[in-house]
C-alpha cells in the first residue's frame, strides 16, 4: 500500500506539472513546482529538499522545452520512478546510483536545453550545472564518507568545466519523430558519472579489482569517444 501511495503521489505531481506546462506556460508549471516544494518541505530534511527542488525544476523545464507528448510522457515516467524512490529513501543518506544518474541526466538536460532554446547566459549554465551536480554527488556519497565534500566538489568542478566545453557547440540529439531533444552534454556527463560512481561503490564494498576498474574505464572511454567522434562539431544544433 505504501509503495502504491508513493507511486500515486509521484504520478499526480508529474502529471500536474505536465498539464500546466502544456495548457499554459512554463511559468505556471514553475509556480506549481514552488507550491509542491513548500508543501513537502516540512516532511523532508535539507538534503532531500534540495534533491526534490532539482528534480521538480528540471522536470518543469524539460517538459516545457520538449513539446512532443510521447517524449514528455517518457520524461514523466522517469520522474515518477525517481520520485517514488526519493519518498522511500527519506530516512537514509545514501542515494542509489541509478537515481543519482537520472537526476544528473534530467538536470543537465534542462540546463542545456534552456541554453539552446532560451539562450541562457554561460554564467548561469555553469553555476546551475555546478550547484546541482555537487548536491547530487553529496547525496550519493552520503555523510559517512570522510571525503564527501571534497569528492562532491571535485565532481561539480568536472561537470562545470565540461559544461563550458559543451556550451561552445550546443550539440543535441533529436530522437526519431522529434520525440525528444537530448543534449549531448547530458549523455556524456551522466555516463561519466555512472562510471565514477560504480568505481566508488566497488571500492567501498571491497570488490574493486584491476579488471573491474579497466572495464569501467574502457566502457566510459568508448562511450565518450563514440558520442564525440560521431558528432559534427561545426556549430550549434
Amino acid at each position: 500500500m505504501l509503495s502504491l501511495r508513493r507511486f500515486l503521489i509521484a504520478t499526480a505531481e508529474g502529471a500536474s506539472i505536465l498539464a500546466l506546462g502544456r495548457l499554459f506556460s512554463v511559468w505556471w508549471a514553475l509556480a506549481l513546482v514552488v507550491g509542491l516544494w513548500l508543501y513537502w518541505r516540512q516532511s523532508l530534511d535539507l538534503e532531500h529538499q534540495s534533491l526534490f527542488a532539482i528534480g521538480l525544476v528540471s522536470l518543469a523545464l524539460v517538459l516545457s522545452l520538449n513539446h512532443n507528448l510521447i517524449g514528455q510522457l517518457i520524461i514523466l515516467a522517469g520522474y515518477v520512478w525517481w520520485r517514488s524512490g526519493l519518498l522511500a529513501d527519506q530516512t537514509t543518506t545514501h542515494f542509489d546510483i541509478w537515481q543519482a544518474a537520472w537526476l544528473e541526466f534530467i538536470s543537465i538536460s534542462a540546463i542545456f536545453s534552456a541554453e539552446a532554446i532560451w539562450h541562457w547566459p554561460l554564467t548561469l549554465v555553469l553555476v546551475s550545472a555546478y550547484v546541482s551536480s555537487v548536491i547530487i554527488a553529496y547525496s550519493f556519497f552520503g555523510e559517512g564518507e570522510r571525503a564527501t565534500r571534497a569528492l562532491s566538489a571535485a565532481w561539480g568542478l568536472i561537470v562545470a568545466e565540461s559544461s563550458y566545453v559543451f556550451s561552445i557547440w550546443l550539440v543535441h540529439y533529436v530522437l526519431p519523430g522529434n520525440i525528444l531533444l537530448i543534449p549531448q552534454a547530458a549523455v556524456v556527463l551522466t555516463a561519466l558519472g555512472y562510471c565514477f560512481g560504480s568505481i566508488y561503490l566497488a571500492h567501498t564494498s571491497s570488490k574493486l579489482s584491476k579488471a573491474r576498474l579497466a572495464e569501467y574505464a574502457i566502457i566510459g572511454l568508448c562511450l565518450i569517444v563514440i558520442v564525440i567522434a560521431g558528432t559534427k562539431w561545426s556549430g550549434s544544433v
